[in-house]
């Protein structure tokens, strides 16, 4: 496999099996493409929930989107999208987030077991949010929606609309920007990572 910078990353934190990790690889891997896999330790986070890692995150690296895909085409999304189904059909559920004084922390709309990042200009990067209620069909679109989203940011080639949700976003202390799938507008969102509550208290 070629020693340029990967494709793929897949991080896992170590509750997650490394089969798992394999067998991702093994759904998504063709010739050419480099995949890594990182192992990481549990730990607690004192961060806004939205903003900290999930327990698998699966990091598409801007070669994938400047070589990989030129040479590959767009066929090998459909072996993402269906990777990507099969960790959510693995894990959504299974995992907590890992408090500041070490405990698990309750649910949340969005998963704590799975997202998608992506690179943006500079430091900014791109989080995909998982719905917690989402089926195998769901993370097949969404997954799909998110690579188009990347490819398009990077050819300058966006939509108004999701121009104009990039130029308002809020950062709250981050350079990630924060996707979601909005199922009555059937689009890809911007989310503020503050709570709506927390919002409110700011506002002057």
């Amino acid at each position: 496999m070629k020693d340029e910078q990967p494709d793929i990353i897949l991080l896992r934190d170590e509750r997650v099996p490394e089969s798992l990790a394999d067998e991702f690889v093994t759904i998504i891997g063709v010739e050419g493409l480099n995949v890594k896999t990182h192992s990481r330790h549990p730990v607690a986070w004192a961060s806004l929930e939205l903003l900290v890692p999930t327990a698998v995150v699966v990091l598409i690296c801007k070669p994938y989107f400047e070589g990989f895909l030129q040479e590959a085409g767009k066929e090998h999304y459909q072996a993402l999208k269906k990777g990507v189904a099969f960790l959510g059909r693995s894990i959504l559920g299974q995992f907590r987030r890992i408090g500041p004084q070490g405990a698990e922390v309750g649910h949340s709309r969005y998963s704590f077991d799975l997202s998608l990042v992506a690179p943006g200009h500079g430091e900014q990067r791109f989080k995909l949010l998982i719905q917690n209620s989402m089926v195998e069909a769901d993370l097949k679109l969404v997954v799909g929606l998110f690579l188009e989203f990347v490819e398009a940011y990077w050819a300058r080639s966006l939509s108004t609309c999701m121009t104009e949700q990039l130029s308002n976003v809020t950062h709250a202390g981050s350079n990630t920007v924060l996707l979601a799938y909005d199922f009555e507008a059937r689009e890809l969102v911007v989310i503020d990572p503050l709570p709506a509550k927390v919002r409110c208290r700011l506002k002057p």
